[in-house]
């Protein structure tokens, strides 16, 4: 006999092996299947930062620009966890997932104020994230490589924050199939504890909708409207209840919360200088303070956009 409870939870660290599996079955080209680098466009006060503390911002899901994107994901996942109760044949899988929609609102916006993500394209030098990202000009876009981003979140394991690094998912069909697989995956190890515990149903109907939720809201912030598909954009998800694990910092209208992910030197393989009136000065500080921080064989370029600012 299984020890209770044992199954749940497990599955979680797959979520992003579902959205890799989906997106690599969907997209053509080999380099995005396995890009070489994914690049953080920031300002020069956020270059700067990063490289002094070694380490990048996730900041709070609940404090984004886009608000909408949340909204996005948790209407299709009530959608198709509705849909998926309808045509049920398991009574007791049923009752999961009543259990679940009944409690949808008020969970779903409480795990998701938990979570916090750093973002990252697949284009080195455009114009949008630039403008975006950059600041007013002068930026800077940090290239990544994702396999060595991968190695320092793994060796994080052991701390209190949960990490999951993915491409995002564009559109309601995608996202669509990979609930379904997941809901596929949970199903059989949900009904394997309810034949072990059938004098505990209720109680391990309570702990595996907690678990759902958590699950949920990770697979949330990996979710776009296919509108942002050109931002060719890929996540880590950071996942924190501990305020220990939490710092905080003003944004002009609001109060933002984030958590910092340190090592983050190690995966540098470019800088790509911004556009701007100062990018060739841009370029001789970028040289510097790589140096300072033994990043001598990271390759520094010069953007390619036309854009200033004139004031």
């Amino acid at each position: 006999m299984t020890k209770y409870g044992e199954w749940a939870g497990w599955y979680r660290d797959s979520i992003a092996e579902f959205v890799l599996e989906h997106l690599n079955s969907t997209w053509p080209a080999t380099d995005k299947k396995n890009p070489k680098f994914i690049y953080h466009y920031t300002t020069p006060y956020g270059f700067e930062g990063i490289l002094r503390q070694n380490a990048i911002r996730a900041t709070s899901i609940a404090t984004l620009n886009d608000s909408d994107e949340l909204i996005f994901a948790a209407s299709i996942f009530k959608s198709e966890l509705d849909h998926q109760r309808g045509i049920s044949k398991s009574p007791r899988f049923k009752a999961l997932l009543t259990s679940i929609l009944a409690r949808f609102e008020s969970r779903i916006s409480t795990e998701f104020s938990s979570k916090f993500v750093t973002s990252f394209s697949l284009d080195p030098d455009d114009l949008s994230q630039w403008r975006g990202y950059g600041g007013d000009e002068g930026g800077f876009s940090l290239g990544l490589k994702p396999n060595l981003v991968s190695k320092i979140l793994e060796k994080r394991k052991s701390t209190d924050i949960r990490y999951t690094f993915s491409p995002i998912i564009y559109g309601e069909k995608p996202l669509i199939r990979v609930i379904r697989q997941f809901l596929k995956l949970i199903k059989p190890c949900f009904l394997a504890d309810g034949r072990a515990y059938a004098d505990r149903t209720n109680l391990l109907i309570k702990i595996w909708t907690d678990e759902v939720f958590r699950s949920l809201s990770i697979l949330g912030p990996l979710a776009k409207n296919d509108h942002f598909r050109s931002e060719n954009e890929w996540r880590i998800v950071a996942s924190s209840s501990n305020l220990d694990d939490v710092s905080f910092f003003p944004k002009t209208s609001v109060l933002s919360s984030y958590v910092d992910i340190p090592g983050i030197r190690t995966a540098i393989g470019e800088i790509r200088v911004g556009p701007g009136r100062f990018s060739p000065l841009n370029v001789q500080s970028a040289k510097l303070i790589a140096r300072k921080y033994d990043l001598n064989n990271v390759d520094i370029f010069s953007s390619n956009a036309t854009y200033r600012v004139v004031r």
